[in-house]
């Protein structure tokens, strides 16, 4: 009887060895099987990455290259922009009129130096005033004053001329010549005003009118003879 209980286990053992050894097998191949799959996948996404690391490059080479090509635009617009500002300055300073921009309600916020020159006063003390108190002298007309007024609340865009004395800052006047016209644009309204000081201009008129006076008078007497 102990010889047949040992076949028996040894049989038993044989056959989980032979279960072990099936186990350990299919156990084998299904690693072998995940290993391929995983190999597989690892290298789809190392190329998907390759592919993916050339495009990024390729967009980041592009990107580069707008960049790059904006900031030249931009440095070519700032650079026309002072080139601009710069010729504007020099007309400005240059302009044989006074020129001031007078904001919605009428209060001055530029002037040239012309007009420093004219009303003799410096932008600093200008800006921020109204121009109706600053220029016009309280002694005109009411007439007069409400023609300008009327031209600085004008807003189709066409130019208003008209004359009328000027007061400096350090209260003399002189006849001046205005052109009052908005300036073109949205927003607030804004309104350029040239100030052209035409006291020779009536200087002229004066002694041409004298010297035809004179002229008249001379020779009315010898033509009344006649």
């Amino acid at each position: 009887s102990a010889s047949a209980q040992a076949e028996r286990l040894v049989g038993t053992f044989q056959q989980l060895h032979e279960r072990a050894q099936v186990a350990n097998e299919r156990t084998r191949v299904v690693f072998f099987a995940a290993s391929l799959v995983l190999g597989a996948y690892v290298v789809v996404v190392l190329v998907r990455l390759s592919r993916a690391s050339g495009e990024l490059a390729t967009l980041n080479a592009a990107l580069e290259e707008r960049v790059e090509q904006r900031g030249r635009e931009l440095l070519a617009a700032s650079e026309e922009q002072r080139t601009t500002q710069a010729r504007k300055a020099a007309i400005l300073e240059a302009a044989p009129d006074g020129i001031l921009l007078i904001d919605e309600v009428g209060r001055l916020l530029e002037l040239n130096p012309t007009a420093e020159k004219v009303f003799r006063l410096t932008a600093a003390e200008a800006v921020g005033r109204e121009f109706l108190a600053l220029a016009l002298p309280a002694s005109l007309p009411a007439g007069k004053r409400e023609e300008v007024s009327a031209a600085l609340r004008e807003t189709s865009g066409v130019a208003t001329r008209l004359e009328s004395p000027c007061l400096r800052a350090d209260g003399s006047m002189f006849p001046a010549e205005l052109t009052l016209v908005r300036v073109p644009g949205e927003g607030l309204a804004r309104f350029t005003a040239f100030v052209r000081d035409i006291t020779e201009r009536k200087e002229v008129e004066r002694m041409k009118n004298e010297f035809v006076s004179t002229v008249s008078h001379e020779l009315r007497t010898p033509l009344t003879s006649i």
